[in-house]
């Protein structure tokens, strides 16, 4: 029982931590808007298809 209680505990810990990295990304990324460093053209469903791509990639040759 003490085990699944640590587990858990370390489980929760780590999410902290994405959020908490989450978190600061978004806020670098409204920062750089704000300071009007964006690009215009930039498509989100040929840079998410990109990713994947290049994740599946990645996923072949581990």
């Amino acid at each position: 029982m003490a085990r699944a209680l640590y587990a858990y505990r370390d489980r929760v810990e780590l999410d902290r931590i994405k959020l908490q990295r989450l978190r600061r990304d978004i806020q670098v990324g409204i920062d750089q808007l704000d300071r009007g460093e964006y690009v215009s053209d930039f498509d989100v469903e040929l840079f998410l298809a990109e990713r994947r791509s290049q994740s599946k990639e990645t996923s072949l040759t581990a």
